[in-house]
Parts: structure tokens; sequence; C-alpha cells
């Protein structure tokens, strides 16, 4: 069901009457997507639409233009928005809640990130080719990855 709905939020954003409407849900699938590694099987026509989005996202910024949120969002239900080549200026414009929250998660945090990696000193030398390949992996895609610290304490039930 999520592929399915996916897959329409992408080809709603890529065709001619795109709304420039975003919805809670619609964010909302965008940011499973990136915590789950992008798991979802994607097919051809999917990829093309991606790309073509892309293009059209990177066009839209080098003429100074607005991006659709649809646009934004459709792309980060595919692909990690940090690895996008314009990410840097699609987080400093204006954006609703719901995509500022997003380019949050998807280029503000795995900056910070990298940022904050290079700072941690290195305790011993990984040489061997196996224990770099492992940490490569991990670093790249933590499991579990970690969305929130700790569980919120509610109140107890009257």
């Amino acid at each position: 069901m999520l592929t399915g709905l996916r897959r329409l939020m992408l080809l709603e954003a890529a065709g001619a009457n795109a709304a420039d409407r975003v919805t809670p849900f619609s964010a909302a699938l965008a940011h499973n997507c990136c915590t789950n590694e992008y798991v979802f099987a994607e097919t051809g026509e999917e990829k093309d639409a991606v790309e073509r989005l892309q293009q059209q996202i990177v066009a839209q910024l080098e003429r100074g233009q607005a991006v659709p949120p649809s646009w934004v969002i459709a792309v980060a239900a595919y692909r990690p928005l940090f690895e996008f080549p314009q990410a840097q200026k699609l987080g400093t414009g204006e954006w609703q809640d719901d995509i500022a929250d997003l380019l949050r998660r998807q280029i503000a945090e795995p900056s910070e990130e990298r940022a904050l990696g290079k700072e941690i000193p290195c305790i011993t030398g990984i040489e061997d080719s196996v224990s770099q390949a492992v940490r490569e992996q991990y670093e790249e895609n933590p499991y579990p990855r970690w969305i929130k610290a700790g569980l919120r304490v509610l109140p107890p039930y009257n």
C-alpha cells in the first residue's frame, strides 16, 4: 500500500497538473522512506520520474525560482536529499513546517553528523579491509537509525 501511495505521489508531483500542496501524510511517508533506508522497490517508470523531477528542481534553483513543495516531498520519498546536488540551496528556502522538518532531517542533520564524526577521536586504527568495510557500512547506514533519544513519559491515566 505504501509503495503504491508513494508512486501516486511521485506521478502527481511530476505531472503537468502538479498540485502545490503537501499533506502531513506525504511528508510522513517521505520521512518513513528515509528512515527505512529507501527499502521500497521502485519501477523503471518511477526511477525515470525521480530523475526528471530532480533535474527540474535543479533548473528551478539555478533560475532562482521557487521549487514546488510537492516536488521536494516526492524526491525525498525516493532519494536522500543530502545527496542532492543542490541540497544546501534547497535547505535555505522558506518552507512550511512539514517540508522544513523533512529538510532538517534529510539535509541539516546528516551534514551535522558528518561534521561531528570528524571530531570524534580514533582510539585505534582500523587496518584490515573487512573491518573498514563494516565501519563504512555502519557509518553510511546506521542500524537501527535513531530518530529520538528517548521515550516521552505520559501522565498516568486517572
